[in-house]
């Protein structure tokens, strides 16, 4: 009897069917209720912060992986604390040992917790 013995699943229990199942109309279901683009309370976007204004970084929402590895090696990773410098003419952020500058557009997709 080998230990990477397949369990078999009672039908119905566990089995994913597709976007025709129940499954399918839950997923659909949730993706309307998020198409407000609302964040959960008490975050916010980097985008929205005023110089002095700071705090942790909860995820990347940056669809080109390019970008998102980019930030990444530069140490905007989850978890990590920064503080905007300035906003204009474009987003200044001060990272514990660094500076990084970068757009509005790529401002708005990081998605963090504030303190003030």
């Amino acid at each position: 009897m080998s230990i990477f013995r397949r369990k078999s699943i009672p039908y119905g229990a566990g089995r994913r069917k597709g976007k025709q199942g129940r499954c399918g109309r839950v997923k659909q279901k949730q993706s309307q209720a998020g198409q407000t683009n609302r964040l959960r309370s008490g975050l916010a976007t980097l985008s929205s912060l005023q110089p002095g204004q700071g705090g942790r970084i909860v995820s990347l929402h940056i669809s080109d992986s390019a970008d998102r590895d980019r930030l990444r090696s530069l140490g905007l990773i989850p978890g990590t604390f920064l503080v905007v410098e300035r906003v204009a003419p474009i987003f200044a952020v001060r990272l514990e040992f660094s500076h990084l500058f970068m757009d509005r557009e790529l401002a708005a997709k990081i998605i963090l917790l504030p303190f003030f």
